[in-house]
């Protein structure tokens, strides 16, 4: 467990979606340096997670070592409805969260963007809701850090037929990371979506 200012965290891996773009091959049965991309992640995650969840969506893979597979509640809503499962059932405050498409997220990325939120908490006496990097000026919120006193906002906007993670994260007190000139975090935004990325990765192994 991470001891940070006594902040216990878990950490939520989303998993789901149809894989269109991967020519319906599940990413997280992809393999980078040995491993598969989902057990990559499980991996990292347990570095500093109390608990690791793995979101599916709707169509289930399976179970995975060391983690526990969860449900979206409102399925066929995307991302979000991961978000939403992962916060109701988390044990601590504060959720690690990466997508399975980013097999090359490390520990190291989620320690960084924590002590940039007691950094900021130690500024304005409050750790924010939601830590989000910046990449080229743009947020990346499925490799962010979400406050579990977001469940009531996301929930909301479920309701109301929002289904954008980014527009509940413009709604609460949001810490943004920028990477520009950090190439070490940078990279491991990385995503593999298509053959071609699989393949490029590939090449380099």
């Amino acid at each position: 467990m991470l001891q940070m200012k006594k902040i216990a965290v878990d950490a939520l891996i989303l998993a789901g979606g149809k894989n269109l773009r991967m020519q319906g091959n599940y990413k997280g049965d992809l393999r980078t340096g040995g491993e598969t991309f989902a057990d990559h992640l499980i991996r990292e995650m347990k570095k500093l997670a109390d608990h690791v969840y793995l979101s599916y969506g709707e169509v289930s893979h399976g179970e995975k070592e060391g983690c526990t597979v969860i449900r979206d509640l409102h399925p066929g809503c995307g991302p979000v409805s991961g978000l939403e499962a992962g916060l109701t059932v988390c044990c601590s405050e504060y959720l690690l969260v990466a997508a399975c498409d980013m097999p090359f997220l490390q520990t190291e990325f989620y320690r960084m963007l924590l002590e940039k939120g007691a950094e900021a908490e130690e500024k304005n006496g409050r750790f924010p809701d939601c830590i989000v990097p910046l990449l080229y000026g743009r947020p990346d919120v499925l490799a962010a850090v979400y406050s579990k006193r977001m469940l009531p906002v996301i929930r909301r906007l479920i309701g109301q037929g929002v289904y954008k993670p980014r527009a509940a994260v413009e709604k609460v007190n949001t810490l943004y990371v920028p990477l520009d000139g950090l190439p070490e975090y940078a990279d491991m935004l990385q995503n593999i979506n298509t053959p071609e990325d699989y393949r490029k990765i590939e090449e380099y192994e």
